[in-house]
């Protein structure tokens, strides 16, 4: 696609220079060139255009999804004294818009519009139901902990779906009366360190009754930069070293073209929070010829929590990590070096569940590893959304209900 792009700018720079000059020879007035040569920019880019949506359909099997470019004012990911980035509190969060995923995009599956709540986290059917502090004495409260596989929405045909939202209708379906809610403090990008000092700092504080933690794959580029360090300082870093770029990006202007769109969000790395927040809050480059090192860090992390959710009585339920080789990345070596990884972190969860008797759900084994349930080789349907819900929900009403 880069050459591409390049090959289009070259080939309209030449053009130009070529009709240029022989609008210079000709005896028609300056009023009369200019509307020519306008005519003849916009025909070129129109065609260029259509030129470069059906070569990406062609190699890609899918329809170029343009990305709109947030606003500075619109931004809902701020930075944290002690996390990567969190979301701004009570705020607008993501507007709608075609979901950039490769699978299902017949189905034409969205982001919907959402908010954050009084805790800055996405939770409810528009992401900004409150929790409530404290605790009301008759609410059961299970809290979701991982990444974007759990903090993800999807709309499909108006209705809204995230995995804690399915689990929370699942057990309201059984019991109203028995006021479970499950509330998704799930933030995409996010590593086991994030979580850790997440729980430690907030969600330890909502008083939960059961902790679900469904997380892996992120922590795999940490395991794989250069210099490694126990604290991931070697490959993560504060949002707040690139937040000032992104308020730059109001000078950028936002064109509704394809060429354009993908041009700028190669070279504009403040486009959209949405789809470079993982850029933003990364640093060097993971070598994926290389061995994994820090998987004891990422047991570290989660034993942390479970040792202390112990120790409180607090219920803890593990989960392995589902991952979806599909046919176009089943060859890749990035994506089968990544899940080599998830298999290794698979384990270390088994073996936590094991070692402090804990509730653990096979996901990895029980979702069914079908275009149906993905969206991509991690983040489920909504299909796939009520598979994990109707999974989790299966070991806890058998276990803790």
């Amino acid at each position: 696609m880069p050459f591409l792009l390049f090959a289009m700018v070259i080939f309209f720079c030449f053009t130009n220079f070529i009709f240029f000059n022989y609008l210079s020879t000709s005896n028609l007035s300056l009023q009369y060139k200019s509307l020519i040569l306008f005519i003849f920019n916009l025909s070129i880019i129109l065609s260029a255009e259509l030129l470069f949506r059906f070569i990406y359909k062609l190699i890609k099997k899918r329809k170029y999804q343009v990305i709109k470019k947030i606003k500075v004012e619109d931004m809902y990911h701020i930075p944290h004294p002690f996390l990567t980035a969190v979301y701004k509190k009570n705020s607008i969060g993501q507007k709608e818009m075609p979901v950039f995923y490769p699978l299902n995009k017949d189905k034409k599956f969205k982001f919907p519009i959402l908010k954050t709540n009084n805790e800055g986290f996405m939770d409810g059917i528009d992401g900004s139901r409150d929790i409530a502090l404290p605790k009301p004495e008759n609410e059961k409260r299970i809290i979701c902990l991982g990444a974007s596989t759990t903090g993800n929405y999807i709309k499909y045909n108006d209705e809204v779906s995230s995995y804690p939202l399915e689990l929370e209708k699942l057990f309201s379906l059984e019991d109203p009366k028995k006021n479970i809610k499950v509330i998704n403090c799930g933030f995409g990008g996010w590593t086991s360190a994030e979580i850790l000092i997440n729980f430690l700092l907030k969600v330890f504080s909502y008083s939960p009754d059961i902790i679900i933690i469904y997380h892996a794959h992120n922590d795999i580029p940490s395991y794989l930069t250069p210099n490694f360090q126990i604290d991931y300082s070697h490959s993560k870093r504060n949002f707040a070293f690139e937040f000032s770029e992104f308020k730059k990006n109001k000078y950028i202007p936002d064109i509704p073209l394809a060429i354009y769109n993908i041009f700028a969000l190669s070279i504009f790395k403040n486009w959209n929070p949405r789809i470079s927040l993982g850029d933003a809050i990364s640093q060097n480059s993971p070598d994926y010829s290389s061995d994994f090192n820090g998987l004891d860090i990422y047991k570290r992390n989660i034993e942390h929590i479970v040792k202390i959710c112990s120790q409180s009585k607090i219920d803890v339920v593990l989960s392995s990590y589902a991952h979806f080789l599909y046919d176009e990345i089943k060859n890749s070596e990035i994506h089968l070096k990544i899940r080599s990884g998830i298999e290794k972190e698979n384990l270390i969860t088994r073996e936590l569940a094991d070692k402090y008797k804990l509730s653990y759900v096979d996901n990895f084994n029980l979702i069914p590893l079908e275009e149906d349930f993905f969206v991509d080789s991690i983040h489920f349907s909504p299909k796939g959304m009520r598979t994990i819900a109707r999974n989790f929900y299966s070991e806890i009403s058998k276990n803790f209900l």
